[in-house]
């Protein structure tokens, strides 16, 4: 599903600070090192302060695919913001 991010126009949803252009990356960076700082970051933009956007839903099944894949990093983390979306 990943390969389908792209197709979503991210530019045209917002987030907390604006056009979601940024989330894709932010996604994809889940899967890496870097996934610490991704996190924090789509814990700020598409989960802010208890509220969450136009782009929030079409995150998540992104989201969920990154967690069921189990050689990402911090899927633990990633359960917390999917518990926080979820109950917005």
């Amino acid at each position: 599903m990943l390969d389908t991010l792209d197709t979503v126009a991210w530019s045209s949803l917002s987030h907390a600070y604006g056009d979601a252009a940024d989330v894709p990356d932010l996604i994809r960076r889940l899967r890496t090192p870097a996934n610490e700082e991704a996190l924090h970051a789509l814990y700020g933009n598409i989960y802010h302060q208890g509220t969450t956007y136009e782009a929030t839903g079409p995150a998540v099944p992104f989201l969920l695919e990154v967690l069921a894949d189990e050689d990402s990093p911090g899927r633990d983390h990633l359960c917390g913001l999917l518990a926080h979306v979820s109950i917005g």
